[in-house]
């Protein structure tokens, strides 16, 4: 394998993450987060050279083997699964925690409320 060719596949790895992540409707899979969640790690280039890359068209003849197809799609899959996971732990935290403070909001009402009835 020649230079050229390893940077061919870079790109090609650079646009399958980016086709398996990014959503332009959501602001937490934009491409930066692309960039510093996998490609950082996997294609081993700085931001500017990631978005380079995925502007650059890639030649038909270049083509990855199917088991890292498969393993870059998983990857994706289950970190977007973890982290919707830890997403709604998050959220069920801060809905107990509102709960708690409802109810104590409420006790507290109902003590003073109960404290200028005595009165």
């Amino acid at each position: 394998m020649s230079r050229k060719e390893n940077i061919q596949r870079r790109k090609l790895i650079a646009k399958l993450i980016d086709k398996f992540y990014y959503r332009p409707e959501n602001a937490s899979r934009c491409h930066k987060q692309v960039y510093r969640r996998f490609a950082r790690f996997l294609c081993s280039v700085n931001y500017d050279t990631f978005m380079d890359d995925l502007k650059d068209p890639v030649p038909d003849n270049i083509e990855l083997p199917y088991y890292i197809v498969d393993g870059l799609q998983c990857m994706v899959e289950t970190f977007i699964r973890h982290h919707e996971a830890r997403l709604s732990r998050q959220q069920r935290r801060i809905s107990i925690a509102r709960r708690r403070t409802v109810l104590l909001t409420d006790t507290g009402l109902k003590r003073r409320n109960a404290r200028r009835e005595m009165k």
